[in-house]
């Protein structure tokens, strides 16, 4: 059976309590309004492993190749597009804030 495209497949952070979890995710194509920008507490990273993507990241957008590596704050509204004729496939690692004092 072949992958759904969008389906994330998460790598580490299984553990109770962890506060770094990593996804490898084929991003899916522009939908409109169905594929709104999401926002969180915490940071993002991304990481492209094959294909190109576009990452709208509040107002401006960054085209991404195999390679490149974007990390930022992720309380800012963002959205993940695939803009390669093949799937794109990407390492996201999303780190929250500790809630230790």
């Amino acid at each position: 059976k072949q992958k759904e495209e969008g389906a994330p497949r998460l790598v580490a952070g299984t553990a109770p309590g962890q506060r770094v979890v990593a996804f490898v995710l084929q991003p899916g194509r522009d939908k409109g309004a169905k594929h709104l920008k999401s926002d969180h507490e915490g940071e993002e990273l991304i990481y492209v492993l094959s294909g190109e993507v576009s990452l709208e990241l509040d107002d401006k957008t960054e085209d991404l190749v195999a390679g490149d590596c974007v990390h930022f704050n992720a309380s800012v509204p963002h959205r993940l597009i695939c803009t390669s004729k093949k799937a794109a496939e990407v390492l996201l690692v999303i780190a929250s804030p500790s809630t230790a004092s």
